[in-house]
């Protein structure tokens, strides 16, 4: 959890998963952040876009961007990792199988090998660590993670409570609420994205979002049209004027970091 925290003050980062996944993505992110209320972002490093994307972020310096680490999607970096595989040679999407194959060895092996491939990229370490689908929620991904985490003092998402007090209990650092009920494809209105503000109390907490522009990159992916649709929401100027209004409070972790000071 973060300590120092203003009393009564409810602040929020707004993060966008699945940077580097697809040019269109990438570029519906960085405009989200320019335009909209994204604060930061998670560079999925084991992709092909990934260093296109870190790129074009560079002209974002208010853009945090941290590590998306996936154990369960695109090409592994690792050459060592057998058991997170599928029968097609990349990461398995069978979470089922996986969940019952991977190894701790290999979730960290891989983890590790995102990590190096992230700062070889971008000269310089993630802010802050997350990972497809939260597979963290789960050993032994969450061991992989964990490691990471205390061996770089970086913050890692609390998908669920659970795994905020195990992650606490870890004295890795995290926010104190987590949103992830806002991007449902045919439940997002703006209506749904204020209320979700609307509920959150005092503390720093994190939206999870998805913007992003269709592509053939997202071929096969259900969620693609979604992200234009989550795009218009997120630089809705009436969002912004809502937030604004309850006294809700953008940041994101360098700053969180840099101006409160943690643990």
């Amino acid at each position: 959890m973060v300590s120092g925290s203003p009393s009564g003050q409810t602040r929020l980062i707004v993060n966008a998963d699945d940077f580097g996944r697809a040019p269109g993505v990438s570029r519906g992110i960085l405009e989200a952040h320019r335009n909209g209320i994204v604060t930061s972002t998670t560079l999925m490093a084991n992709m092909p876009f990934a260093a296109d994307a870190l790129a074009q972020a560079s002209a974002c310096p208010t853009l945090d961007v941290g590590l998306h680490l996936s154990f369960c999607y695109g090409p592994a970096v690792s050459d060592r990792v057998t058991s997170l595989l599928g029968t097609d040679g990349w990461l398995d999407r069978d979470l089922a199988a996986l969940m019952q194959r991977a190894t701790v060895a290999d979730a960290t092996c891989e983890a590790e090998a995102q990590f190096a491939r992230f700062v070889e990229l971008a000269g310089r370490l993630p802010t802050h660590i997350d990972t497809h689908l939260h597979l963290h929620r789960w050993p032994p991904f969450r061991e992989a993670v964990v490691r990471l985490a205390r061996r770089y003092d970086l913050p890692v998402r609390a998908a669920n409570p659970e795994l905020g007090r195990l992650l606490a209990q870890q004295r890795v650092l995290t926010t104190d609420g987590f949103v992830n009920d806002f991007f449902t494809p045919g439940t997002m209105s703006r209506e749904t994205l204020l209320a979700v503000v609307a509920r959150l109390g005092p503390g720093l907490h994190e939206l999870m979002v998805h913007p992003g522009y269709d592509d053939e990159h997202l071929a096969d992916s259900s969620f693609r049209a979604a992200r234009e649709t989550e795009l218009g929401l997120l630089t809705d100027p009436q969002v912004r004027a809502a937030l604004a209004q309850r006294e809700v409070v953008l940041t994101r972790w360098s700053r969180e970091r840099m101006t409160r000071g943690c643990r």
